[in-house]
Protein backbone atom coordinates (compact mmCIF):
# COMPACT_ATOMS: atom_id res chain seq x y z
CA UNK A 1 0.00 0.00 0.00
CA UNK A 2 2.87 2.55 0.77
CA UNK A 3 4.34 1.64 -2.34
CA UNK A 4 1.74 2.20 -4.41
CA UNK A 5 0.56 5.68 -2.72
CA UNK A 6 5.05 6.54 -3.68
CA UNK A 7 4.47 5.93 -6.96
CA UNK A 8 1.67 7.94 -7.57
CA UNK A 9 2.31 10.72 -5.31
CA UNK A 10 5.68 12.41 -7.51
CA UNK A 11 2.70 13.17 -10.31
CA UNK A 12 0.51 14.64 -8.32
CA UNK A 13 3.04 16.72 -6.77
CA UNK A 14 4.49 17.59 -9.65
CA UNK A 15 1.49 18.62 -11.07
CA UNK A 16 0.05 20.58 -8.05
CA UNK A 17 3.60 22.18 -8.54
CA UNK A 18 3.83 23.39 -11.80
CA UNK A 19 -0.23 24.40 -11.45
CA UNK A 20 0.49 26.84 -9.57
CA UNK A 21 2.85 28.34 -10.95
CA UNK A 22 -0.05 29.00 -14.34
CA UNK A 23 -2.97 31.37 -13.92
CA UNK A 24 -6.25 30.58 -14.62
CA UNK A 25 -7.30 32.58 -17.18
CA UNK A 26 -10.45 34.26 -16.97
CA UNK A 27 -13.71 33.22 -17.93
CA UNK A 28 -11.83 29.42 -18.06
CA UNK A 29 -13.57 27.13 -14.63
CA UNK A 30 -12.77 23.93 -12.72
CA UNK A 31 -15.22 21.36 -13.29
CA UNK A 32 -16.51 18.80 -11.19
CA UNK A 33 -19.36 17.56 -13.12
CA UNK A 34 -19.19 13.83 -14.81
CA UNK A 35 -18.84 14.83 -18.36
CA UNK A 36 -16.04 17.72 -18.98
CA UNK A 37 -17.25 18.48 -22.22
CA UNK A 38 -21.00 18.97 -21.01
CA UNK A 39 -20.04 23.22 -20.94
CA UNK A 40 -19.47 25.23 -24.42
CA UNK A 41 -16.68 27.13 -21.84
CA UNK A 42 -12.91 25.44 -21.50
CA UNK A 43 -12.11 24.07 -17.67
CA UNK A 44 -8.71 24.29 -16.64
CA UNK A 45 -8.40 20.67 -14.39
CA UNK A 46 -7.13 20.01 -11.40
CA UNK A 47 -4.10 17.49 -10.66
CA UNK A 48 -6.06 15.39 -9.11
CA UNK A 49 -8.72 15.11 -12.34
CA UNK A 50 -5.38 14.95 -14.26
CA UNK A 51 -3.79 12.22 -12.41
CA UNK A 52 -7.64 10.17 -12.59
CA UNK A 53 -7.64 10.61 -16.21
CA UNK A 54 -3.61 9.49 -16.67
CA UNK A 55 -2.49 5.86 -17.26
CA UNK A 56 0.97 5.11 -17.76
CA UNK A 57 3.98 6.74 -15.69
CA UNK A 58 7.26 8.49 -17.08
CA UNK A 59 10.19 9.09 -15.47
CA UNK A 60 10.73 13.39 -14.88
CA UNK A 61 7.46 13.84 -17.57
CA UNK A 62 4.23 15.75 -15.64
CA UNK A 63 1.28 17.22 -17.07
CA UNK A 64 1.49 20.53 -16.31
CA UNK A 65 -1.65 21.69 -17.45
CA UNK A 66 -4.81 20.34 -19.22
CA UNK A 67 -7.88 21.69 -20.66
CA UNK A 68 -10.99 20.43 -21.63
CA UNK A 69 -13.46 22.46 -24.05
CA UNK A 70 -15.91 21.84 -27.19
CA UNK A 71 -15.16 23.46 -29.80
CA UNK A 72 -17.92 23.82 -32.79
CA UNK A 73 -19.62 20.94 -30.48
CA UNK A 74 -15.82 18.97 -31.09
CA UNK A 75 -14.69 18.06 -27.76
CA UNK A 76 -11.15 19.10 -27.30
CA UNK A 77 -8.19 18.86 -25.19
CA UNK A 78 -5.40 20.33 -24.78
CA UNK A 79 -2.34 18.96 -22.13
CA UNK A 80 0.66 20.73 -21.43
CA UNK A 81 3.64 18.14 -20.79
CA UNK A 82 5.97 19.32 -18.84
CA UNK A 83 9.61 17.83 -18.58
CA UNK A 84 11.93 17.93 -15.39
CA UNK A 85 14.62 16.03 -17.21
CA UNK A 86 18.24 17.43 -17.95
CA UNK A 87 17.83 16.46 -21.06
CA UNK A 88 16.08 15.80 -24.11
CA UNK A 89 13.14 13.42 -23.97
CA UNK A 90 10.52 11.52 -26.31
CA UNK A 91 7.60 9.38 -25.17
CA UNK A 92 4.66 7.99 -27.20
CA UNK A 93 0.92 9.26 -26.49
CA UNK A 94 -2.74 8.78 -27.01
CA UNK A 95 -6.10 9.54 -25.88
CA UNK A 96 -8.33 7.11 -25.36
CA UNK A 97 -12.14 8.23 -25.85
CA UNK A 98 -15.14 7.31 -23.43
CA UNK A 99 -18.50 8.20 -24.14
CA UNK A 100 -21.26 8.47 -21.40
CA UNK A 101 -21.25 5.32 -20.07
CA UNK A 102 -17.79 5.10 -19.75
CA UNK A 103 -16.87 2.79 -22.66
CA UNK A 104 -14.75 3.33 -25.13
CA UNK A 105 -16.22 5.46 -27.92
CA UNK A 106 -13.88 4.93 -30.94
CA UNK A 107 -11.25 2.56 -32.04
CA UNK A 108 -7.78 2.89 -30.42
CA UNK A 109 -6.01 5.81 -31.87
CA UNK A 110 -2.03 5.31 -33.15
CA UNK A 111 0.82 6.33 -30.88
CA UNK A 112 1.97 9.69 -31.46
CA UNK A 113 5.31 10.27 -30.35
CA UNK A 114 6.66 13.33 -28.58
CA UNK A 115 9.84 14.97 -27.70
CA UNK A 116 10.36 17.59 -25.30
CA UNK A 117 13.48 19.28 -24.92
CA UNK A 118 15.70 19.29 -21.68
CA UNK A 119 13.42 21.71 -18.75
CA UNK A 120 10.78 22.30 -21.39
CA UNK A 121 7.06 22.20 -22.16
CA UNK A 122 5.21 21.42 -25.35
CA UNK A 123 1.27 21.94 -25.62
CA UNK A 124 -0.32 19.03 -27.11
CA UNK A 125 -4.56 20.26 -28.86
CA UNK A 126 -6.32 16.69 -29.59
CA UNK A 127 -9.71 16.80 -31.09
CA UNK A 128 -12.28 14.02 -29.75
CA UNK A 129 -13.25 11.83 -33.10
CA UNK A 130 -17.10 11.75 -32.18
CA UNK A 131 -19.02 14.62 -30.51
CA UNK A 132 -20.66 11.54 -28.44
CA UNK A 133 -17.72 11.70 -26.76
CA UNK A 134 -18.15 12.85 -22.44
CA UNK A 135 -14.09 11.99 -20.97
CA UNK A 136 -11.16 10.61 -21.62
CA UNK A 137 -8.15 9.22 -20.45
CA UNK A 138 -4.31 9.92 -21.81
CA UNK A 139 -2.23 6.90 -22.22
CA UNK A 140 2.15 7.83 -21.89
CA UNK A 141 4.62 4.98 -22.80
CA UNK A 142 8.57 5.57 -23.18
CA UNK A 143 9.41 5.91 -26.46
CA UNK A 144 10.97 2.33 -27.84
Amino acid sequence: MFRRAYRVAPIVLCCSLLACTHKQPSGWHEINATSIFSKTRAFHLTPIQIANRTTGRIPHLSISRLLASRQQQIPTVQIEFANGLGRSQAFDYRIRWLDQRRFQSSAYSAWQTERIEASASAVVLQHAPTIQTHDFVIELRPHQ
